[in-house]
């Protein structure tokens, strides 16, 4: 159904003048179509047969919509019955969780951190983007990564973006803003991480935690672009942060 509504759309579009789109409300994708008033009487035959074809497109486009309205409440329908942590860590927990889906039971496990994280793309006014870089373990590899770190209980995204930056960097943002919020994983973590843009950097010192080493590089906004664009970045934060301060126009 959608595979033919998305070509009866496609094929819409290369009708004659007669023929235009129309955006439907809440809708980005696919749209019904209409016609335009007939500036010409030459072909009354054809006009109505054009008439008909977009008829038969709109009926199918608000039956996709309604077809979809009914998935969405379906996969909804997901009940907990019963959640179990099966290992407690001031860092990570492990849950089991027991759903119920059209009458069947099934077990979920998924990884919940208590607190959420923070990282934040900087940016020098030499027009540089401030990168650290160290060694992650779970996958063996020194990477570049952005100043990052995990909230403490209760504390403001903000404030505690401001605080891991100036930790790891030596560099406080006296402007700071939101650029977005993402789980990279939401089928097997609940950990969110908040992202931000942070400029007019104040010198300062860097404060890292026991056991925390890591370097800091300042790289050209150019340069951090090609390096994500053609693979050589591979942390998810640095990719969406820079990709987000890039479409808003901050970089």
């Amino acid at each position: 159904m959608v595979i033919q509504i998305k070509l009866a759309v496609q094929a819409a579009g290369n009708l004659p003048a007669e023929i235009e789109p129309v955006r439907a409300p809440n809708s980005s994708s696919i749209t019904p179509i209409k016609l335009k008033k007939n500036r010409s009487s030459r072909n009354v035959d054809r006009s109505r047969r054009l008439r008909h074809t977009l008829l038969e497109y709109n009926t199918d486009y608000l039956t996709l919509i309604s077809a979809n309205t009914a998935m969405t409440e379906k996969l909804s329908a997901y009940k907990l019955v019963r959640s179990q942590t099966v290992f407690d860590h001031p860092w990570v927990r492990i849950v089991q969780d027991l759903l119920e889906y059209e009458g069947k039971l099934f077990p979920y496990f998924y990884l919940a951190s208590p607190v959420e994280a923070v990282a934040t793309v900087g940016l020098t006014a030499q027009g540089e983007i401030i990168l650290t870089r160290q060694y992650r373990h779970p996958i063996g590899q020194v990477i570049y990564d952005l100043p990052a770190g995990r909230l403490e209980p209760g504390e403001d995204p903000l404030a505690g973006a401001r605080r891991e930056f100036e930790e790891e960097t030596g560099f406080y943002p006296r402007q700071i803003e939101q650029l977005g919020y993402y789980n990279q994983f939401p089928g097997t973590l609940r950990a969110a991480t908040n992202l931000f843009f942070a400029h007019d950097l104040q010198a300062t010192h860097q404060h890292l935690d026991p056991g925390e080493f890591l370097d800091v590089v300042l790289k050209p906004v150019s340069e951090v672009k090609e390096m994500i664009l053609s693979g050589k970045i591979i942390d998810g934060s640095l990719q969406l942060g820079v990709l987000l301060a890039l479409q808003k126009g901050l970089l």
